[in-house]
Formats: C-alpha cells, structure tokens, sequence
C-alpha cells in the first residue's frame, strides 16, 4: 500500500496488489524518444546510480523490469500532470502531457522510494508498492519566498531551497532581494548598490528588534550580493526544474539601504546607513516626486 505520507498528496491513488523491487529495473526506456523524456530519464538514471548504471534507450519492444517514459501531447492529462503506473506488466509507466508532468511524476517516485537514495546511498529497501497514481496540481501558482536582504544566502543555499521546492512540486520561486537591510543584485550601472547597500555592520549575535546603535567609523562587515552571472545561473538551475523565478524589488518604503549609496534619490536626501536589524518606522522612502527616481528603477 502507498505510504500516504506523499507531499503533497495525489489527486488519485489506486493500490494494487504486489510489489515492485526497483533494483530489478533493467533499462529506461523512451516511448518517443523526444528530449523531454531523455531530460527525465537522466533524472532517473541519476538518482538510481546507488543501486546500478542502468541504461537509456528508445522503445522497441516491451519487456519485464523496464521503466518506462512516455511525452505525449495529445493525451488529456493536464500540463503539469502525469500518470504513474507501477507494476503494470512487471514494469513502471510514467506518462505525461508535457516535460513538467514527467519532472513531476519522478518527483513522485523519489517519494516512494528509500530516503537513502537521497543522501546516494544504496538503499537497504528497494521494494515499492504497485500502484497507479494519477495527479494533477490543484492551484497554478505554487510557490515559496526568500528573504535575502535581512539574512543572505549564498548560491549553493539558494539552489538547495529551490531543489526543495521542486521536490514538493512547487513552480514559483518568490526572490525577496532587496530590503532596508541590504541590496543584493548587481546592477553595473550602479556600483554604489554592491559596494555600499549591500553590507552592514554585524548585529546578528543580538535580538533583531533591539540592535544596538551603530558606533562612529564602524565598517559594515556583514551582507554580499549576487553577480549577473551568478543570477542568471540560478534562473536556469530553477527552470531546468520547471521553476519561475520572481524578483522582488522593494519600493516605494523599505529602501533605506539605497540611500547608504544614493540618498538623492530620497525624500529627505540623507545618507543613511544600511540597518543591521529592524527598521521602523521607515524614516524615508523613494521621492515620487523626484524624476531621478524613476530613470533609477527604469535602469534597475
């Protein structure tokens, strides 16, 4: 019986009776042979390596212990829905309609397997329960925040949260990367964000809301920020599994780190230093009725 344990849970579980010991799997097969199959059958390939290299080749005929994968874009299965069919004829089916019901239903699988091919460890459970599991996402929108202003993250954190999400089916990656305490991407036209918005002096060992001052010539030490590169290498780890990455852009209040760097840009046209800890109430904001301000956010 399937451990209902699956997050989230799928629209539709049939048990069956049986089992399926997937250290028997001999090939991965490609019904069509397309790329999204190969993209998925790597996947498999990959996270099977514990047990064995098991291959990858195109349909010819079906056999026993053969994992199959099938893309099929006229089926109805929703978009970023999928069928997964275990023990059918000895073998596993997973079909879907498009690339992000494949990246799903092997998700799925993952689940249903031993935690220990997680940490690439062969498993010492390698039996799974015969089922048919037929699912589709309920909402469209499925996502998760980051704040990386109050607390940074670097990139290999960064692409561990979004493995996490994908492993829960979510397909939005909420980017938090500006905030009063501190700027995070790297914008070429204005350097000042990375070289002075971006860091802070280092209050972490204190309660949030109750920092103490900053002291007179105290350097910032504390904060960073992402290169382009290293934004647009995160953008493709998190659509290569089937994640949208949003931006977020702080404005008009909580920009108070901006003005460390750029303090035309506000009302008051202060320079003020980037908060180690709470910040409210906001003191200045973005000047709407500065025209700069605008040329700034158009360039951002």
């Amino acid at each position: 019986m399937v451990d209902t344990n699956l997050i989230p849970m799928p629209s539709s579980i049939i048990n069956s009776s049986g089992k399926f010991d997937i250290q028997l799997i001999s090939s991965i097969v490609l019904k069509n042979n397309s790329k999204e199959e190969k993209n998925c059958a790597k996947l498999f390939q990959g996270y099977l390596k514990p047990i064995g290299v098991i291959s990858i080749c195109s349909m010819k005929e079906t056999q026993e212990n053969q994992l199959i994968i099938e893309l099929d874009t006229s089926s109805q299965i929703d978009t970023e829905g999928y069928s997964l069919l275990i023990g059918k004829d000895n073998a596993i089916y997973l079909r879907a309609s498009a690339a992000s019901g494949l990246f799903y239903g092997f998700q799925t699988f993952r689940q249903l397997c031993d935690m220990s091919l997680e940490k690439s460890m062969k498993p010492e459970k390698t039996i799974i329960p015969n089922c048919e599991i037929r699912d589709a996402p309920r909402f469209a929108y499925r996502g998760m925040h980051l704040d990386v202003s109050r607390h940074f993250f670097d990139v290999s954190f960064i692409k561990t949260y979004i493995d996490m999400i994908a492993f829960h089916k979510m397909n939005v990656f909420h980017w938090h990367l500006t905030d009063d305490n501190g700027w995070r991407i790297e914008i070429k036209k204005y350097p000042g964000l990375t070289d002075k918005s971006a860091w802070r002096v280092d209050r972490r060992h204190e309660p949030w809301k109750e920092w103490s001052p900053i002291k007179p010539n105290e350097s910032p030490t504390y904060g960073g920020f992402y290169t382009q590169a290293e934004i647009k290498e995160v953008v493709k780890y998190a659509s290569e599994r089937n994640i949208t990455v949003i931006p977020e852009i702080e404005m008009p209040g909580h920009t108070s780190e901006v003005f460390a760097a750029y303090p035309e840009l506000s009302c008051n046209k202060r320079i003020l230093p980037v908060n180690p800890g709470s910040y409210w109430p906001n003191v200045d904001i973005f000047c709407a009725g500065n025209d700069d301000v605008f040329t700034f956010l158009e360039n951002i």
